[in-house]
């Protein structure tokens, strides 16, 4: 598969599964899903990429995995999670639900919850989620 943008590199994938089908401007692949790209290997238990290529309200997420074990070679890394994001612009990978990080210096195991993982060519980052600020009401009186 192609994922074309406007304006930015084309990305080749090699994608396997047992099938596949078009559903809302995407093709989802489903069963034994294997995608290969020159910077890593997915295996997955699904897989959607966008086919909406250069229209205007092309889809956000151009390719979108659950059920995920993400391996590279250089730098080495493997990673498992519940799902998986990939932006051709930048390059990044971003996984959520990380369950294990495998890097040649060891194993990370344990991530804060709603924790994201972003692999790039450069290293990686742990993305905690932003912390949402509630104002505290006025305490209430009893009258009398």
């Amino acid at each position: 598969e192609t994922m074309p943008r406007a304006g930015t590199r084309q990305e080749n994938l090699r994608i396997t599964a047992d099938q596949s089908q078009d559903s809302s401007g995407r093709r989802v692949y489903e069963g034994n899903v294997i995608v290969e790209h020159h910077l890593f290997r997915i295996e997955a238990g699904e897989v959607s990429v966008s086919t909406s290529g250069d229209a205007p309200d092309r889809d956000p997420v151009p390719l979108f995995a659950r059920h995920v074990k993400v391996t590279q070679q250089f730098p080495y890394r493997v990673a498992i999670a519940k799902s998986l994001r990939f932006d051709p612009v930048s390059g990044s990978l971003t996984l959520s639900g990380v369950e294990l990080l495998e890097t040649a210096e060891g194993k990370l195991r344990q991530f804060p919850d709603g924790a994201e993982l972003v692999l790039t060519d450069a290293g990686f980052t742990v993305e905690s989620p932003k912390a949402m600020k509630y104002a505290s009401p006025l305490p209430v009186m009893p009258e009398g």
